[in-house]
């Protein structure tokens, strides 16, 4: 004679729930991975951004307020989120603060994709390009005092130990395992983008530099406008509905003169490079950015 072991625990209300989750989670693993919903699910999964905006005045080293900068933030936000990206902003952060975002969200979390968007005080010395969040006191007033003895601020290590160096993000770029990086700084700097510092380990990586002589405004800067003009449609030149990144450098390397007056000596050499394949940086198809 068979025996059956019928457990005590489980009447039968629950046998019969236990197995329609079964049919149920069976019946969402056969939808096609196509699937509009599916591919939401998975893209706003794997698509991160970090947005950084730094106006806060620093009188001790002659930084002034930068007008336009949250507006910036606001901006961008609004058109990743409308891609399905998970966007975590920080306003007037220190490098700590930065730094710790930037290892959490590129490197940590595994993500497919990967969005790092600065707008906000930033500066070139020598071959590097420096990021300059939000400074201690002690290290503004060493850069203020290497200043009065006619030394490059930058010479001064307490100032250095604050800044974030080209060298420092790209190391964080690297490690990350991202299929596609896209890179914006609004500020005026180039060396940031520095190219060489990528010739290995890097699957996929766009970067886009104002470089001197950005321009802040009140209702925003002028490169982050015309980022996003480009990456709403403008940029379009192929007309399929996608902008992809030499479609956005094109764009941009033509915007920004006439935006700014064929006269005008400002932003007059935004930087950009490319590594691993021409990718697609913006679905218009995806959702309204309006």
């Amino acid at each position: 004679m068979k025996k059956y072991l019928i457990c005590s625990r489980c009447p039968l209300p629950y046998i019969l729930l236990a197995a329609l989750k079964v049919v149920v989670l069976t019946l969402v693993m056969m939808l096609p991975t196509t699937s509009a919903f599916a591919d939401q699910i998975a893209n706003t999964d794997n698509r991160r951004a970090l947005l950084i905006g730094i106006s806060q005045e620093n009188e001790l080293i002659g930084l002034p307020y930068i007008p336009g900068i949250d507006r910036d933030l606001a901006r961008m936000k609004q058109w990743l989120e409308s891609q399905d990206y998970q966007v975590t902003t920080l306003m007037n952060p220190s490098r700590r603060l930065a730094l710790q975002k930037l290892e959490e969200l590129a490197v940590i979390s595994g993500v497919d994709e990967f969005v790092f968007y600065y707008s906000g005080h930033s500066a070139d010395n020598g071959d590097k390009g420096y990021l300059v969040p939000v400074l201690s006191r002690q290290a503004s007033h060493a850069a203020k005092q290497a200043a009065g003895n006619g030394q490059s601020p930058f010479e001064e290590k307490q100032l250095t130990d604050e800044l974030i160096s080209s060298d420092v993000l790209h190391n964080f770029l690297r490690l990350s395992l991202a299929s596609k990086q896209v890179v914006m700084i609004d500020g005026n700097t180039r060396r940031v983008c520095k190219p060489q510092l990528f010739a290995e380990n890097i699957q996929s990586l766009h970067f886009f530099c104002a470089g001197p002589g950005a321009v802040a405004k009140p209702d925003g800067g002028v490169f982050t406008s015309m980022i996003l003009e480009g990456l709403k449609g403008q940029g379009d030149k192929g007309d399929d509905g996608r902008v992809d990144a030499l479609e956005l450098e094109t764009w941009l390397k033509l915007s920004i003169p006439e935006a700014l007056g064929k006269k005008s000596t400002l932003m007059r050499n935004p930087a950009f490079f490319h590594f691993g394949e021409n990718q697609a940086l913006s679905d218009l198809k995806r959702h309204s950015t309006e």
